[in-house]
């Protein structure tokens, strides 16, 4: 199989990735995954991650198959070398399993599967319950019975939050590629995640059931209060790209009621492998335009505001202004500071995130009450790569999106536990997350004891997105 010119454009940024190159490329191209899930909701960041990073073929069970046709034109329209049906009989043609959903639905088509006498593979399960999930890869059919006998309990199943779904659709996409190309280290053992407390544990296969008693705990509940804060809610995303499009996709779904998006920038094919926002059909356009036209197909009552515009001293201060947080989805590091100091100043929120190749890395910074980027990363020169330079798989930035849609609902409610004065670290090849207490540096120079910065700066003339 030779990629062909436009497939070269698409897959650059993956492609460039030594671990990855044109001939893993072309294998993720031959791949066939099935994915398993109650709806189209759940399964949707998967299957839009499986089709924007080149899967072939995509297979798809589902309880409830209201919406397909809807998931079917968006992913195709992402990526045209994709071939995505419904399931029948041909389930055992594919390469790799996935099942996504809650206990109950997963205990039985895990089942179903194995009733229908499909021969055994690899498979990838994402059990959700409320804000946790837990995700463990099988190689084998004893560890996955053992693990169906973990849900075989009198717990109730309830309704997972959609940054749970769409967390674990994105962490099932980046453990889907790694198994067809044999790369990194899959979750042997069970990863247990909880985005409302911001707590990710890693469990060998003999702690299972303890990790199962803490994955059907009580959770925190959504009343009307919250709703109303939410659809009250006014959101900056600076960045349409590979870490804006998750967060302002999640958070349309969530029910935000205003969406601001800051791009300069138009689409082009190389961003398809990642910015899920976009399509085919809108390469030439304006990003920011591009975006307005998918928030609005899932929330027809979202406001969206546009500004096709590099950011600058002269106007940054005028597009936040109005907003009561900012989230940062830019991949330049001078933007990320001239964020930074004006979130300082206009006393805003700021949720800050950076991807390249397989890792990611995120923080929410409150003014005043905590560390901002300055503290972490104080030379301004410092020299970062860049995605279009390194490389970038394109479920990390989804992975470290959503991670930054859950932490702008819980400053947004007023609930859980932020990364304020923390650091996520996440290492997509070694499927480990790690949550680092950091410090507000007493010496920085815009919050420190004894500031030096105590207006804006002008970092460039103009600040390009650059969005991952």
């Amino acid at each position: 199989m030779i990629l062909l010119k436009e497939q070269i454009d698409r897959y650059v940024r993956q492609t460039i990735i030594p671990e990855i190159g044109e001939a893993g490329q072309k294998k993720l191209l031959e791949s066939s995954v099935f994915v398993c899930g109650e709806n189209v909701r759940e399964i949707s960041a998967l299957t839009m991650y499986l089709a924007a990073m080149g899967i072939g073929n995509i297979c798809c069970s589902l309880k409830d198959i209201r919406g397909y046709d809807d998931l079917f034109s968006n992913s195709i329209g992402l990526n045209s070398d994709v071939k995505i049906r419904l399931a029948h009989d041909d389930r055992s043609e594919a390469h790799i399993r996935v099942f996504l959903g809650t206990g109950t639905f997963v205990k039985k088509a895990v089942k179903a599967c194995r009733d229908t006498g499909l021969k055994f593979i690899p498979s990838i399960i994402s059990v959700t319950n409320q804000w946790r999930a837990v995700l463990k890869t099988f190689t084998d059919c004893r560890s996955l019975t053992n693990f169906m006998e973990t849900l075989n309990s009198d717990k109730k199943d309830n309704f997972s939050v959609s940054f749970m779904s769409d967390m674990s659709g994105a962490l099932c996409s980046m453990e889907a590629v790694k198994l067809c190309l044999n790369m990194g280290k899959t979750n042997d053992g069970l990863l247990l995640y909880d985005l409302f407390n911001m707590e990710f544990a890693a469990y060998e296969s003999n702690e299972i059931e303890k990790a199962m008693e803490y994955f059907y705990r009580a959770d925190e509940k959504s009343d009307n209060e919250t709703f109303g804060k939410l659809s009250e809610a006014k959101v900056l995303i600076v960045g349409a790209g590979g870490l804006g499009s998750p967060v302002a996709l999640a958070l349309a779904t969530a029910g935000v009621g205003t969406l601001g998006v800051v791009d300069s920038d138009c689409v082009k094919a190389s961003n398809l492998n990642r910015q899920v926002l976009h399509a085919i059909s809108r390469i030439g356009m304006p990003k920011a335009e591009s975006a307005k036209i998918s928030l609005e197909k899932i929330n027809p009552q979202i406001t969206v505001n546009t500004y096709g515009e590099y950011l600058s001293r002269e106007n940054v201060a005028d597009i936040i202004e109005t907003y009561d947080l900012v989230i940062s989805a830019v991949d330049n590091i001078q933007t990320r500071y001239l964020l930074n100091d004006a979130c300082y100043f206009m006393n805003k929120p700021l949720i800050e995130a950076g991807v390249l190749r397989f890792d990611g890395t995120a923080t929410t910074i409150i003014p005043h009450e905590g560390h901002c980027y300055q503290c972490i990363y104080p030379n301004v020169n410092s020299g970062v790569m860049s995605c279009a330079k390194a490389g970038i798989l394109g479920a990390v930035p989804g992975i470290i999106g959503f991670v930054q849609a859950a932490e702008a609902y819980k400053v947004i409610v007023g609930a859980g536990t932020t990364l304020k004065n923390k650091i996520l670290l996440y290492d997509g090849l070694e499927m480990e997350f790690d949550v680092i207490n950091i410090e507000k540096n007493p010496e920085c120079p815009l919050c420190g004891k004894n500031p030096t910065i105590k207006e804006l700066q002008d970092y460039t003339v103009t600040c390009e997105i650059d969005e991952v």
